[in-house]
C-alpha cells in the first residue's frame, strides 16, 4: 500500500500494489520506478533529478519562426475574400487567429515544449511510501526532488485547450453550412488550401529535427549530510507538508492544530529555533525572581508531535508516532531572551466534576490516541522542564497556543496529583511518564537538528 504527498499539496491516494496517484502521469510514475526504497530505519536517502550540462534543448528562436510561418494562412484568406466568400472567410480565419495568438502566449511562457531547462521553477518534489500517520507508523519511503512537470497540466494550456474546443466545433458547423450555400469556386479554393496546408504540415514535422530532440534529467542519489542548501530547503518544505498531512488525519482534529500551523514561520526561521535557542530547560532562578514577578511566558512558535513523527519518519528513525504523541519542542520567550526547550503536552480533558470518574462516565486514563472525553472544556496542558527538579505547567484557553500565557511553577509531585485526581483525563498517571515524553521530545530535537544543519539561518 503506497501513498504520497509533496510540497504544495499533502493528500494521500492508495491503492494495492501501485502509486496509484501516477497511474494517470507516467512521468512521475516511471521516476519513481527506478529508484529504490529506503526501508523503515534505513537512512534516509533523497534522489534528485537534474538536467545534463551537455544537454542540447531545441531551439525557441526556431520555434518563434515556425509560428511565424504559420502566417501563410493569409493567403487563403485573400483568395476567400476576392472570391466573395465573406462568410467562409470568417469563419476559416477565427479559428486559425485564435490559435496564432494562443501559440505565441504559451511559447512565451515556455509551455510548448515537453522538456524544460529549469528544474527549479517547473518542478515538484514528491514523498512516496507507506506514509505515517498519528496511530500506525510508516513503512517504506522514497523522496524524489525536482520531478518535471507536464507542460500540458498547466491551467494556461488546458484553458487553450477548452476555448479552443469550442472555436472548432462551432467553425466547423458554420463552414459546413456556408459551404452547401456558397458558390462552388469558393468551395474549391476553401477545399485546395485545406489540402495544401494538409502536406505543408506532414513535410514539416517529417524534417523538422527541432520538434524530435528533448532532453532528459538525470537521477543523483544523495544522503541528507552531502545535500547542498537548496536540495535540503526543499526537502525541509516537503517534511512541513507531511507534516500537515498528518494533522489533517489526527485523532484530535485539525481544529487542535490550527494555532501551531498558523504560527510555523520559514525553514530559516525554524532553523534559528533549533540552533541558536536550544535550552534543555528553563532558568527557575529567573522564573522566581521577586524583582521582576515574572507571571507569564510568551509562546513564539510550537513543533509539535505531527512534526517531530514526520522528521522521524524521514530521517529513518524508528520513533512512531505513538511514541512522540505527546512530545513536542516549544519557542518561548521572557526576560528578553528566547529558549527552544524540548517538552511534553497533552490534550487535557478538564473535568469540573470529579464525580465524573467516579460514576465511570469520564476515564481516569484513556489510551493514546482515543476519543477526547472532556465533558466540560478542551485545553493543551503544557508541562516545560525547568531547573532544581521543577516545571512551568502553561493550560491554554479555546486551543489557542501562541501568545502571552499564564504559567505555574509546580514540583514532580504535582504533576502526579493532578494525573491522578480526576481532573486531568489522559494516558498518563506519573510524573515518570512525563518525563519519558520529554526524553523522546530530545530525541526527535537531535533528529531536527541533523536536518537543519546546514540550513543557512538569518542571524
Amino acid at each position: 500500500m503506497w501513498n504520497w504527498t509533496r510540497s504544495n499539496r499533502p493528500e494521500e491516494s492508495e491503492c494495492s500494489e501501485c502509486y496509484d496517484v501516477y497511474c494517470f502521469d507516467q512521468t512521475t510514475f516511471s521516476h519513481l520506478q527506478n529508484i529504490p526504497v529506503s526501508g523503515p530505519g534505513e537512512a534516509l536517502r533523497v534522489n534528485i533529478l537534474k538536467i545534463e550540462p551537455s544537454s542540447r534543448y531545441p531551439s525557441w528562436r526556431a520555434d518563434w519562426i515556425s509560428l511565424g510561418l504559420s502566417a501563410t494562412k493569409i493567403l487563403e484568406m485573400i483568395a476567400l475574400w476576392k472570391a466573395q466568400a465573406h462568410v467562409i472567410w470568417w469563419v476559416s480565419g477565427i479559428p486559425w487567429l485564435y490559435f496564432f495568438i494562443s501559440a505565441g502566449l504559451l511559447h512565451q511562457q515556455r509551455l510548448s515544449r515537453g522538456c524544460v531547462n529549469d528544474l527549479k521553477h517547473n518542478s515538484v518534489d514528491v514523498i512516496a511510501g507507506q506514509l505515517p500517520v498519528p496511530l500506525r507508523a510508516g513503512g517504506e519511503r522514497k523522496v524524489l526532488l525536482g520531478v518535471p512537470q507536464d507542460f500540458r497540466r498547466s491551467s494556461l494550456w488546458k484553458a487553450v485547450w477548452a476555448c479552443g474546443s469550442i472555436v472548432c466545433t462551432a467553425s466547423l458547423v458554420t463552414i459546413y453550412v456556408s459551404l452547401a450555400t456558397s458558390e462552388s469556386t469558393a468551395m474549391y479554393i476553401w477545399l485546395g488550401f485545406q489540402l495544401c496546408w494538409l502536406v505543408l504540415r506532414s513535410v514539416y514535422f517529417h524534417f523538422s529535427q527541432e520538434s524530435k530532440k528533448g532532453s532528459f534529467p538525470v537521477l543523483i542519489e544523495e544522503h541528507l549530510h552531502s545535500m547542498n542548501f537548496t536540495a535540503r530547503k526543499r526537502l525541509l518544505n516537503l517534511w512541513i507538508a507531511l507534516s500537515r498531512y498528518q494533522v489533517h488525519n489526527h485523532p484530535r482534529s485539525f481544529s487542535s492544530y490550527e494555532d501551531e500551523l498558523s504560527a510555523q514561520g520559514s525553514v530559516e526561521a525554524m532553523s534559528t529555533w533549533i540552533h541558536d535557542y536550544l535550552s534543555p530547560h528553563l532558568d527557575i532562578e529567573v522564573l522566581e525572581n521577586e524583582n521582576q514577578k515574572l507571571e507569564e511566558v510568551d509562546f513564539v512558535s510550537v513543533i509539535g508531535d505531527a512534526y517531530l513523527s514526520s522528521a522521524a519518519w524521514l530521517h529513518g528513525s524508528k520513533l512512531t508516532g505513538m511514541d512522540l504523541y505527546d512530545s513536542c519542542i516549544v519557542v518561548v520567550a521572557y526576560d528578553g531572551r528566547t529558549f527552544a526547550v524540548p517538552a511534553a503536552r497533552v490534550y487535557g480533558a478538564i473535568s469540573r466534576n470529579k464525580i465524573d470518574v467516579e460514576e465511570g462516565r469520564l476515564p481516569l486514563h484513556p489510551p493514546k490516541g482515543s476519543y477526547n472525553w472532556s465533558p466540560d472544556q478542551d485545553q493543551w496542558i503544557y508541562w516545560i522542564p525547568c531547573s532544581s527538579s521543577r516545571w512551568l505547567e502553561v493550560r491554554t484557553q479555546n486551543m489557542k497556543v501562541i501568545g502571552k500565557r499564564k504559567f505555574e511553577l509546580v514540583t514532580d509531585s504535582d504533576i502526579t496529583k493532578r494525573l491522578n485526581n480526576g481532573t486531568i483525563s489522559v494516558s498518563h498517571s506519573d510524573v515518570a511518564q512525563i518525563r519519558e515524553v520529554v526524553k523522546f521530545s530530545n530525541l526527535a530535537y537531535e533528529i531536527l537538528l541533523d536536518f537543519f544543519t546546514t540550513v543557512p539561518r538569518n542571524k
